[in-house]
C-alpha cells in the first residue's frame, strides 16, 4: 500500500475575555492553548510587536490597552532534550568524562555503552566530536532494540562535499539504517538523504542535507513506516514496501553491518551526538532535541511558534472633569463636569447623591464631592474636589466657625493657642471631635486621630489619618504631613516650630531638640495632666504604655488582631471600636511609610527613645519603642 504522512508540528492559539468593545481601563484577560509541545513551552506576550516585559506565563492580563492594540504570543519548546523512559541510547561527545579510552559512555541509564574502534578518533572541536575515517570498523554496542515499529534514531552529523556513508544502524544483516547517498540505492558520495531496510528495500530521497552540522532523524512509526527529518523538517516522500526485518545482534555507528556491506563506502565525516527512542518522537520532540543543542554546533535554533493576533476594540474613557465655579465654599459654588454624556451620578463622601443626576450640581454641606460620567456602557469617576464652609457669607462678610479644625494664631504659628476672629474676641482653638468608650477597660477616648478631620469611615480614608508628632513635642505646626524639613534642631524642648527636625537617629544626641544637661529628666508628656508639652485638648493627654496595652490586649482577645502574625492587622485595627485608619508614619527620611500605623505614649524608654503601639500588616500589632525624632500619630485619652 502507499502510505503518505502528514506530521502536525506544534501550534498554539490565543483567546480574549473580551468579546466586542471594552471600556478603557477594564482588565481583559488573553488565554494561550499550546498544542503538540512536547513539554511544558515557555511564553512570550507581545503587544503591537514588542515584548511585553514579565509577560512569560500561559496567561495575561492588562488595563491598559489601547484602540487597535495588537496582542500575540509566541512559544518555545523546552531547553533540554526528550528523556523519558523510552530514551535507550544517549551518546554524547560534547560531555568528555563519557569517553574513556575506547569505551564511549551510555548515558541513558540502560547500559548500552558503545565501543570505538581503530577508524575512529576523538576531538574536542565543536563542543566535543568523533572523527570517522571511512575505514571499515564502526562504533558498535549491543543491540538496543529488537523493535521494528515506534522507534526513533538520531544523530548530529557534520557534513561536506566528500561526506559519505550510513550514519546509524540496529541490526546486523537486517534491522534499518540511514545515511547519505546519490540519490539512489547506496550510500556514496551525494548528499542526498536516505534510508534503508536491510535485506528489504531501500528507501532514496531527491532531498539534500545541505552542508555543515545537521540534526538527522530517523522514525518508524507504529505501522512500520519510515519518514527521515533534516533538523526539524520532514524529508518529503511516499515510502512504499515491505516493513523492516527484526533487528538482531548489535547496534553501530558509521558502517552497515551485514546485509552485503563489504563494498559500501563506511562513514568518513563527524558525530557529535546519537540518540535511540523505543517510540515514535513527534516533530514537536525532534525540534525540542534540535532547539536543546543546536547551539554547541553553532546552528540556530529553530523559530518560536507564533500565535494568532488578536486586535482590540476600546471605546475611550468619557472625561470626568470637575470645573469649579466659585470660591470653593457651600452655597457660593456650582460644580459642573462636560455636557453630552448618557448620564451622570453626584457622590459626596463616596455615597450617591439622590436625584444628583446632571452635569452640574451646587453643594449645600462640606464635604469632598466626585462625579461619575458615563458614555455609552463606559463610565469614569472624577478626582475628588473638596468644598468647605467658609469664614465668609454670601454678602461678604466674615462669618466665626465655631467647628473649624485649624486656627492660626495672632503670633503666626497653626493650632498653637489662641486667635481673634472678626469680632476682636479671643478664642480657643475650636476643637470638634467625638468620643468613644473602650469595652475592654471603659476609659473615654477621642474618636479620631489627632489633626483628623473625622473619625475613619474607612481604613484609607484619608481624612481620619491625622498628623504625625516627634514625640514630646507640642502642637506648633511641625507635626502636620506638609511641614517642611530642616536639619536644625530647636534650642529648648519648648521652642515652637513649623518645621519637621529631621537629625540623624541612633545616636545620643540625635533629637528634635539640642539636648543639654539633664534636660530630658523633665517629661514634656505625662500621664497625669498631659505636660507641658500636651497637644490634645482640653480635658485630654497622650495615653500611657500600659493603657494603650489594655487596649491592645482587649483587640487581640476579641479576635480582630494578632500580636505575632500578619494576619488581618490593618481591617482588625479599623474594625476595633477606635476605628484605627493605617496612617503612615515617617521614619528616618521625608517620605511617608504608608504600611504602618504607630502611636505614641507618654511613657520614655531611655535617653532617646520613648514607648509605641504599632499596626503593621507585615507583621502584627505589637508595643515596642522608637526614637524620639521619628514621627508618629496620636490618639488622646480623657484625664
Amino acid at each position: 500500500t502507499n502510505q503518505t504522512q502528514t506530521y502536525l508540528g506544534p501550534s498554539v492559539t490565543i483567546t480574549s475575555s473580551a468579546s466586542g468593545a471594552v471600556c478603557a481601563g477594564t482588565s481583559v484577560t488573553f488565554t494561550a492553548t499550546t498544542y503538540n509541545f512536547s513539554s511544558t513551552p515557555t511564553y512570550q506576550w507581545y503587544k503591537n510587536s514588542v515584548a511585553i516585559n514579565g509577560a512569560n506565563s500561559a496567561t495575561y492580563s492588562t488595563t491598559a490597552l489601547s484602540n487597535n492594540d495588537v496582542i500575540s504570543v509566541s512559544c518555545s519548546d523546552a531547553s533540554s532534550i526528550v528523556s523519558d523512559t523510552s530514551l535507550s541510547l544517549w551518546l554524547d561527545a560534547a560531555n568528555g568524562t563519557t569517553i574513556s579510552g575506547t569505551t564511549w559512555s551510555d548515558l541513558s541509564g540502560k547500559g548500552k555503552h558503545a565501543t570505538l574502534s581503530s577508524d575512529q578518533s576523538y576531538s574536542s572541536g565543536d563542543g566535543g566530536t568523533i572523527q570517522f575515517n571511512g575505514g571499515q570498523n564502526p562504533v558498535s554496542m549491543p543491540l538496543v532494540s529488537n523493535k521494528t515499529t515506534d522507534i526513533t534514531m538520531q544523530t548530529w552529523v557534520y557534513l561536506d562535499v566528500t561526506t559519505k556513508g550510513p550514519f546509524f544502524k540496529n541490526g546486523s544483516n537486517n534491522g534499518y539504517v540511514f545515511g547519505t547517498g546519490a540519490g539512489g540505492n547506496g550510500f556514496e558520495v551525494g548528499n542526498k538523504a536516505i534510508m534503508l531496510f536491510a535485506g528489504a528495500r531501500w528507501i532514496p530521497t531527491t532531498t539534500s542535507y545541505g552542508y555543515g552540522w545537521k540534526l538527522v532523524t530517523m522514525v518508524i512509526n507504529s505501522s512500520g513506516v519510515p519518514s527521515l527529518y533534516i533538523d526539524g523538517t520532514l524529508v518529503p516522500g511516499t515510502y512504499t514496501g515491505s516493513n523492516a526485518a527484526t533487528p538482531t545482534t548489535g547496534t553501530y555507528l558509521g558502517r552497515n553491518v551485514g546485509d552485503d556491506d563489504a563494498n559500501w563506502p563506511k562513514f568518513n565525516g563527524k558525530m557529535g551526538a546519537a540518540y535511540f527512542y523505543t517510540k515514535a518522537l513527534t516533530l514537536a520532540e525532534i525540534t525540542q532535541n534540535f532547539n536543546a543543542t543546536a547551539a554547541r554546533y553553532g546552528v540556530s535554533t529553530l523559530s518560536s511558534i507564533t500565535s494568532n493576533a488578536i486586535t482590540t476594540t476600546i471605546s475611550p474613557a468619557p472625561s470626568a472633569s470637575i470645573t469649579v465655579l466659585g470660591d470653593g465654599c457651600i452655597n457660593k459654588t456650582t460644580l459642573s463636569t462636560p455636557a453630552g454624556q448618557s448620564a451622570y451620578a453626584w457622590y459626596k463622601d463616596n455615597a450617591p447623591i439622590s436625584s444628583a443626576i446632571s452635569n452640574t450640581y451646587s453643594p449645600t454641606t462640606s464635604g469632598d464631592y466626585k462625579v461619575q460620567v458615563t458614555s455609552g456602557t463606559c463610565s469614569t469617576m472624577s478626582a475628588a474636589t473638596t468644598i468647605s464652609v467658609c469664614g465668609v457669607t454670601a454678602d461678604g462678610r466674615m462669618s466665626p466657625s465655631l467647628t473649624s479644625t485649624s486656627l492660626v494664631s495672632v503670633d503666626g504659628a497653626v493650632n498653637s493657642g489662641k486667635g481673634i476672629d472678626e469680632r476682636g474676641l479671643i478664642l480657643a482653638l475650636p476643637w470638634a471631635f467625638g468620643t468613644v468608650v473602650s469595652p475592654y477597660t471603659s476609659k473615654v477616648w477621642m474618636d479620631r486621630n489627632l489633626g483628623a478631620t473625622r473619625a475613619a469611615t474607612s481604613v484609607n480614608d484619608e481624612a481620619a489619618y491625622g498628623d504625625l508628632y516627634q514625640w514630646g513635642r507640642a502642637m506648633d505646626g511641625g507635626q502636620l504631613r506638609t511641614a517642611p524639613a530642616t536639619a536644625t534642631q530647636l534650642p529648648t524642648y519648648t521652642t515652637l516650630s513649623t518645621n519637621y527636625v529631621t537629625t540623624q537617629p541612633w545616636t545620643s544626641d540625635a533629637n528634635w531638640n539640642t539636648k543639654t544637661g539633664s534636660v530630658w529628666n523633665q517629661q514634656p508628656w505625662n500621664g497625669t495632666d498631659g505636660g507641658v508639652n500636651n497637644p490634645c485638648p482640653s480635658g485630654y493627654r497622650i495615653p500611657t504604655t500600659s493603657e494603650w496595652t489594655a487596649e491592645l490586649n482587649g483587640m487581640i482577645s476579641a479576635g480582630l488582631v494578632s500580636s505575632n502574625t500578619a494576619t488581618n492587622i490593618a481591617n482588625g485595627a479599623w474594625n476595633s471600636f477606635l476605628k484605627i485608619p493605617q496612617a503612615g508614619v515617617f521614619e528616618g527620611g521625608t517620605t511617608v511609610i504608608t504600611t504602618k500605623t504607630v502611636f505614641w505614649t507618654t511613657d520614655r524608654l531611655d535617653g532617646m527613645s520613648a514607648n509605641d503601639l504599632r499596626f503593621i500588616p507585615s507583621q502584627g500589632a505589637y508595643q515596642n519603642a522608637n526614637h524620639y525624632r521619628f514621627r508618629y500619630s496620636v490618639r488622646c485619652i480623657a484625664k
